[in-house]
């Protein structure tokens, strides 16, 4: 299942999201306007860690945010994510704001966040 949306963070900016759901993981990208493909990162929880082991697949020099942000979806969901994370303003506001707010939406639309515990 494929499902594209967006979600309008910080300044009125507008960031795109694609997200594949698979059976037991999921796909997103998280974008501007760029529309680029600068990295790949993917984490899986597993039961000899607390956090859920994560790495880059595909990386630039500095360490991204979307190692981070997988590492968060696959503790919280129980499931594989792969997070490619392609935001021009990578400051911490910017992340924090992008992750409130994907969050709000993954417990709208994606049955592993929108159990009723």
């Amino acid at each position: 299942q494929v499902k594209q949306f967006t979600i309008i963070v910080g300044d009125q900016q507008t960031v795109g999201i694609w997200m594949i759901l698979l059976d037991q993981s999921t796909f997103l990208w998280i974008g501007d306007s760029k529309h680029r493909f600068d990295n790949l990162s993917n984490a899986i929880q597993t039961a000899y860690s607390e956090l859920p082991l994560s790495t880059e697949l595909i990386s630039t020099a500095k360490e991204s945010f979307s190692k981070v942000l997988a590492q968060r979806l696959a503790k919280r969901s129980g499931q594989v994510f792969y997070v490619s994370y392609n935001i021009t303003d990578d400051s911490q506001i910017m992340q924090y704001s992008i992750q409130q707010a994907l969050m709000e939406k993954l417990k709208a639309i994606h049955p592993a966040f929108n159990k009723s515990k």
